[in-house]
């Protein structure tokens, strides 16, 4: 679990010496760009998951085993992986949705 920025601070401070910590005469010390970091939203998520295609048929199936529900069809494999893509992202959305409520 992150600390406070305070905690942050005083934890660089146990082994920076003071000029280091706050930039001495420059002013880009390591509590500055401590500062710029923690101003900066927090990164977007990437999410990777596992593909299966397989034929059925006349039909190309494409479903991801990580979660329960996503699949997607087409004639060809690009069809049924656009429409696993759209399947995936409308779940996520859903579940995203229930955790605000």
């Amino acid at each position: 679990m992150a600390g406070s920025a305070d905690d942050i601070r005083a934890f660089l401070g146990s082994f920076l010496p003071e000029a280091q910590l706050n930039g001495g005469q420059n002013g880009a010390g390591a509590a500055g760009r401590l500062d710029a970091l923690l101003a900066r939203p927090p990164p977007c998520m990437r999410h990777e998951f596992t593909a299966i295609v397989e034929q059925d048929d006349e039909w190309i199936v494409a479903y991801c085993p990580e979660i329960p529900g996503a699949n997607g069809q087409g004639r060809t494999k690009l069809e049924a992986l656009d429409r696993l893509i759209a399947a995936i992202e409308l779940i996520l959305e859903d579940r995203r949705g229930m955790t605000r409520a």
